[in-house]
């Protein structure tokens, strides 16, 4: 009987023609082993979604982890953007063969409402193991839930089980984000995805209020080489005033053999002191790299042009020129090579924060700081990607 239902899935996978992290299920919505090592990167093709086309590799991975979660397994996700048909019909399978879904969808702001609203519907019909609600942050008349991640208690593997799986991305989970420069990163890490569910529960437990309360964490492991922080930045009922992002810079020790690449979608005049920054270490000697779009605010372009002059690498998407083919990154992060707090350190920091001051102050984010030469050695290919666009 084992043997019949290796050759079955082998047989579906060579039919079907799946490629890896491209969703495939079984007749009868069984659970089909992911193909996947951990941790891993994956990104939307840079070749593509500079030609204005759709990639869809992030939610093809996203699906195909979904899609390997089996019957008595968790699943819990938190999401901005969410209309991807792909994922609706992935979760809508695992709550039908007994996996426990847990959604939370961002209805903050009239567009969210009007987009999402219709999709939570969707989902508290699927049956009782999948559980569908709603987010209304109150930290502020901007704030919102802009997180985009999912947990998985249990996976099947095609070599194993696994557990504790933290999915994390700058994706939202909609179709005109696959358009866009993308990345995620996927860990198995016990105490990290312990860490994401009691945010998750601190969320859930705040869906219909209670967001000006909340109070700031961070998750860390050094010996993993892994910080999590969980935003926003609040406690007490305000805001506490600190910028991680700037804690993470200052803790650069030795500018002048250290590079900083940055890919970033929005940035705006409230977090100019990120880009005073980086552009202080580059009069330090640092290597600064950027990749953002010309959709922008001013303060920032005019910091950035300076920059540029002063010898640091710069490539503006293009989303104003109308006479231009469009261009759009949606990614967050940084990769940091070089003398970090005292060490030489290989470090991608990457999630869900914009540089804008709602993003630190108000938001629902999370953010990663990852040391993992693997990790970093894929984000690294990917920003050559991004360079030749």
């Amino acid at each position: 009987m084992k043997i019949i239902k290796v050759c079955l899935y082998v047989l579906a996978i060579t039919f079907l023609g799946c490629r890896e992290g491209e969703a495939m299920y079984l007749e009868g919505g069984k659970v089909v082993p992911v193909h996947i090592n951990f941790p891993s990167a994956v990104f939307t093709a840079p070749d593509v979604v500079g030609a204005g086309r759709s990639s869809q590799l992030i939610m093809d991975r996203a699906i195909s982890l979904i899609d390997a979660t089996p019957a008595g397994a968790e699943i819990h996700m938190s999401a901005y953007g969410f209309d991807h048909s792909g994922i609706i019909s992935a979760l809508k399978r695992a709550a039908a063969r007994g996996a426990h879904v847990f959604v939370l969808v961002d209805v903050s702001r009239e567009e969210t409402q009007e987009e999402n609203k219709p999709v939570i519907r969707e989902l508290q019909h699927a049956g009782t193991n999948l559980v569908a609600k709603p987010f209304y942050n109150d930290a502020s008349k901007s704030a919102i839930n802009h997180n985009k991640f999912i947990l998985f208690s249990r996976l099947v593997t095609d070599r194993d089980t696994a557990a504790n799986i933290v999915f994390q991305t700058s994706h939202n989970f909609t179709e005109a984000d696959t358009k866009k420069v993308q990345d995620a990163v996927v860990l198995q890490q016990e105490g990290l995805y312990n860490a994401y569910l009691h945010y998750w529960t601190d969320l859930e437990s705040r869906s219909v209020a209670g967001m000006k309360n909340y109070t700031y964490s961070e998750y860390n492991n050094v010996a993993a080489g892994i910080r999590a922080c969980f935003l926003p930045m609040r406690r007490n009922g305000a805001f506490t005033g600190d910028d991680f992002i700037i804690d993470i810079l200052d803790n650069i020790t030795d500018p002048a053999h250290t590079t900083v690449r940055v890919g970033m979608s929005d940035w705006v005049n409230s977090r100019l002191n990120v880009a005073q920054k980086l552009h202080a270490l580059l009069k330090q000697g640092a290597t600064i790299e950027l990749v953002v779009k010309n959709k922008i605010d001013d303060s920032i372009i005019d910091e950035i042009a300076q920059m540029e002059k002063e010898g640091a690498y710069v490539k503006m998407l293009n989303l104003e020129d109308k006479s231009r083919p469009r261009q759009n990154i949606h990614s967050k992060f940084m990769m940091i090579d070089g003398e970090y707090q005292h060490e030489r350190v290989r470090m991608v920091v990457t999630g869900s924060h914009n540089f804008t001051q709602n993003a630190l102050q108000n938001n629902c984010e999370t953010e990663l700081l990852l040391r993992d030469p693997g990790i970093y050695k894929a984000y690294e290919e990917n920003y050559k990607g991004l360079k030749n666009m």
